[in-house]
Formats: structure tokens, sequence, C-alpha cells
């Protein structure tokens, strides 16, 4: 366990830092140091999450799982969809607007940034409350409805074939006829409220009845 963490722990970690030399001042684009890291830093990072899911299912615990445990991310979960279908028309709509080179400074960019996640989070919120969630009941209720539509449709026609065919073409089921104690039915345990179809699922020995 301890060698899985190791090397989750540091595929997570190039994968985060692997690209800081590449903000220098000093540093000359490389495509070959572009293409990589856009390459293998996305089957680093979810290395490092799959190690974590895998560790957690089989029960142990650390500060990395519990954190990642925490209640609070349901909500991020809910929202994770709407967030990937929203961010990028935002993103792109803040770039077109921009009309004039800007330069890098600190507060400016939390500030501008924390605006733009706020709207990413706010659309998300409500794209998912709006339709996601509404149209994913609706989904849940139709193919609830039409799952006990076919079950019902299957038990009324189990019950009509088995009053309607002889029961000579079924010989199990003259074994399991009221009364008879040849096919292992117990006839003094038999309940007269049991219909014909049902007396056929009486068990009394089931190395008998061959269940």
């Amino acid at each position: 366990m301890k060698i899985g963490w190791y090397i989750s722990t540091l595929s997570i970690a190039v994968a985060f830092f692997g690209p800081a030399p590449m903000g220098s001042m000093h540093y000359v684009y490389n495509p070959l140091h572009a293409a990589s890291y856009a390459a293998f830093s996305p089957i680093a990072w979810c290395l490092f999450f799959a190690w974590t899911v895998f560790t957690a299912h089989l029960g142990y615990r650390n500060w990395v799982i519990d954190f990642f445990s925490w209640r609070g991310f349901r909500i991020t979960t809910r929202i994770s969809y709407a967030i990937y279908l929203t961010q990028f028309p935002i993103f792109f709509y803040n770039v077109g607007r921009t009309r004039s080179p800007q330069y890098f400074e600190f507060w400016p960019a939390v500030i501008f940034n924390t605006n733009e996640y706020l709207v990413v989070f706010l659309s998300s919120f409500l794209l998912t409350v709006l339709f996601e969630t509404p149209f994913i009941n609706v989904k849940k209720l139709l193919f609830s409805n039409n799952r006990h539509a076919k079950q019902a449709a299957g038990s009324s026609g189990d019950g009509s074939t088995s009053a309607t065919e002889p029961l000579a073409a079924h010989p199990a089921k003259l074994d399991a006829a009221p009364g008879s104690s040849a096919g292992g039915v117990c006839p003094g345990m038999m309940d007269e409220n049991e219909n014909s179809r049902s007396n056929g699922y009486f068990e009394c020995d089931k190395s008998k009845l061959n269940c």
C-alpha cells in the first residue's frame, strides 16, 4: 500500500508542479514540453484519484480519504456536469470581450477569477436545479413505469398460460397437484387458499422437487 501511495503522490506532484518551469520569464517555448504535459498530466492526475478510490473501497482510511469523503463535496458532485457545460462559454465570453492587452497582477487576477468562478457556479446551480434534476426524475419515472408494466405483463402472461395449457404437457405440474405426494409435495401442509400455480413452487423437500 505504501508503494502505491508513493507512486500516486509522485504522479500528482509531477502533474501539478511539472509546468512550473514553463512559467519562468526566461523560459524558451518548446512544443515537446507542452505536448508532454498535455498528454501525460491527465493520466498522472487520474492515477492519484484512482488509487485513492481503490484504497477507500478496500476500507483503508487516512487523512486524504477522509478529506475527499467530506459531505460538502456532494454539492460539487451534483453540479459537476453543469459546470462542464457552462464554464467554456463563460470563459470564451470573457476572452472575447477583452479589447486590450492585460498585464498580470496578483490581486486583480484573483478578483477577476473569483467573479468568473462565482458566475460559473451560479449558472451551474441553476442549470442543475431547473433542467438536469427534473429531467433525471422524469427519466427515472418513465423507466420505473415501463419496468412495472413489463413485470405485470409477464406475470399475467404466465398465469394465462398455466391456466390454458393442459397439465399433460407439464409433468412437473402433475406431480405438484393438490393431494398428491409423489412429487415431494406435503399434502398435510398444503394451504387451501394456494392456487394451482403456486402449488408447483411449494417446497417440502428440495432434493425431491429438483428445484
